[in-house]
This record gives structure tokens, sequence and C-alpha cells, in this order.
């Protein structure tokens, strides 16, 4: 669920540096779509900006597409 926060708030544009990981408008915008699952809070990232959790989970997210070529010279 963390992941699924993260990279959809990096899509989307925010500014990472000040919104919080846990933003309640967004998982109850979230949550009014019906998807068949509910989002929540995480309470490991009490207080935690977009930014730091990227940091703690050394995630190497953007909002950048990327296709990596895999090497063929390896068999």
């Amino acid at each position: 669920m963390l992941w699924f926060l993260i990279t959809t708030f990096w899509k989307s544009g925010p500014n990472v540096t000040t919104t919080l990981v846990n933003d309640l408008d967004y998982i109850e915008e979230r949550n009014s779509l019906q998807a068949g699952f509910k989002v929540g809070e995480v309470s490991l990232f009490k207080d935690y900006k977009l930014v730091d959790a990227k940091n703690l989970i050394n995630n190497q997210a953007s909002n950048k597409k990327q296709l990596y070529i895999c090497n063929k010279g390896n068999k």
C-alpha cells in the first residue's frame, strides 16, 4: 500500500518535501472511488513527508518513464 501511495503521489506531481505520506485528504479521495480495496494510514510513517519515506526505503522512484535494456551478452 505504501508503494502505491508514493508512486501515485509521485506521478501526480505533489511537492514531495511538504506532502505527508499519510495525507488524509488523499486517503479519503482514494477510498471514495470504491476500487475494491481501501487505503489507510501507515503508523510507521506518522508525520513523514514523501521524501522522508523515499529516503528511508531507498526508493529510486521517479516521475520519469524509464525502460532499461537487458544485457544480452551474458547467457
